[in-house]
């Protein structure tokens, strides 16, 4: 089983003129793994496209160099169903190896002693699929197995969603939280995690078995806060090739005429 990537990342009408704030990387590191990873940078800040920028090269280089290691290791080889349990592990350890890259790099850059950026990612290998995630980009998992279905696996780690479960779980009245959450528009990014904000920061992990021709497909906030799910279910309910059905769904934010950003890594199992 291989995984294969594309990926697509620029700019809305808004951020036409402007650096790119999202970074998009994918990579096969052998015939049965590969590696996608998208940061979409806080762009209130100065610094705002380098952060993206240093934490997608930071994780991108801590895997392939730990993978080269332990593909050396004779255990490795021969228990190939339980690669996952070594593999999650160097994924977490490379997005915090990437939060303190930015941390450094805001001692070189005074004026970007703001910068941080949300990330997501996820590791696919021989049947399995390991998602890390923090700040608010997100992951989906598109599979035909049974039924077409869209499932979002990472949990936003934004003001709004801890409002949301505060609202659930407390059972607390439900039109105070309507009255707050009115004016924290869609728009408006509240992260309560995010890379380079702290030394140390918390990376949500999931790992779950995939089958051949499932997708898994990284997003930019600007991306899913502009394009409706039920588009993204009918961009890749298709027989069409990777490569077309990533183009698809980069036509439905252009056609959006989108003011934000985006990016997108689609992956196919």
């Amino acid at each position: 089983m291989r995984a294969v990537a594309q990926g697509f990342s620029g700019s809305g009408i808004a951020h036409s003129s402007e650096s790119n704030l999202c970074a998009t990387s994918w990579n096969v590191l052998d015939n049965s793994t590969g590696l996608a990873v998208l940061a979409d940078s806080v762009s209130v800040y100065a610094g705002a496209a380098m952060a993206s920028k240093l934490a997608v090269d930071a994780i991108v280089e801590v895997v392939q160099e730990k993978y080269a290691q332990r593909l050396g290791a004779a255990n490795f080889q021969y228990h190939h169903r339980f690669q996952f349990q070594i593999l999650a592990p160097i994924l977490r350890s490379a997005v915090r190896e990437a939060n303190l890259v930015i941390q450094r790099a805001k001692t070189d850059y005074p004026d970007h002693r703001e910068m941080a950026t949300a990330m997501s990612a996820v590791l696919i290998s021989n049947g399995f699929a390991i998602v890390v995630h923090v700040g608010d980009s997100r992951c989906y998992r598109f599979s035909r197995y049974t039924r077409p279905q869209l499932m979002r696996l990472t949990r936003d780690d934004t003001l709004q969603q801890e409002m949301r479960d505060a609202g659930s779980e407390e059972g607390q009245d439900t039109r105070i939280l309507q009255s707050v959450r009115s004016n924290l528009t869609p728009k408006i990014r509240v992260l309560t995690k995010a890379l380079g904000v702290h030394r140390s920061v918390a990376v949500s992990t999931q790992v779950f078995p995939v089958v051949q021709n499932d997708f898994l497909m990284l997003l930019s906030a600007g991306y899913y806060k502009t394009v409706e799910q039920k588009l993204i279910r009918t961009c890749l309910n298709n027989d069409l090739g990777l490569h077309k059905k990533t183009g698809l769904l980069m036509e439905c934010f252009l056609r959006k005429k989108a003011t934000d950003r985006c990016g997108l890594v689609l992956m196919q199992v």
